[in-house]
């Protein structure tokens, strides 16, 4: 999770995007909108929920103008279940990331075409991706450490 703190430091206080990837019905899939219901409240940044189709969400995007877009989705990458990893904007064409409408790396580069940003992936390694299944326990902890270091890192704003 150090790296993904290291990564935010400097957006502390930025438009941040946070986007959910994934499906609720799809076991770990439903990783990314989990943690936008848990990080509620607690961030600075703008939660999205992307749901499986985030090109639905484009206009949402463009209209918030962020300077980062934090993509957050199950990602394959040869790891044990609940693992993260944070994916820099080059590599998430080959992250194992596909369940989607859309790859990720499409809907990012249509949005280049509006915006200026830059973009990350934070992956979580699933452990199932069956239909109908509940998050994993190893993902479920996932979600709460990395929610924790979200909060830390891009903390909300004082009023």
């Amino acid at each position: 999770m150090n790296e993904v703190r290291s990564f935010l430091k400097p957006w502390a206080g930025r438009r941040v995007l946070i986007l959910g990837v994934g499906s609720a019905m799809k076991g770990d899939d439903a990783a990314g909108p989990e943690l936008i219901r848990r990080l509620q409240g607690r961030t600075s940044a703008v939660l999205m929920d992307g749901g499986s189709m985030p090109e639905n969400r484009i206009r949402d995007i463009s209209a918030l103008k962020p300077e980062l877009i934090l993509l957050v989705d199950a990602a394959r990458f040869d790891s044990e279940p609940g693992q993260v990893r944070l994916i820099e904007e080059r590599e998430i064409g080959s992250a194992g990331v596909g369940t989607h409408g859309l790859p990720l790396n499409m809907l990012l580069s249509y949005l280049r075409s509006e915006l200026a940003f830059q973009a990350a992936l934070i992956g979580i390694q699933p452990k199932s991706l069956e239909f109908d299944e509940p998050i994993s326990t190893e993902v479920n902890a996932a979600i709460d450490r990395l929610a924790a270091a979200l909060q830390e890192t891009l903390p909300p704003a004082q009023a």
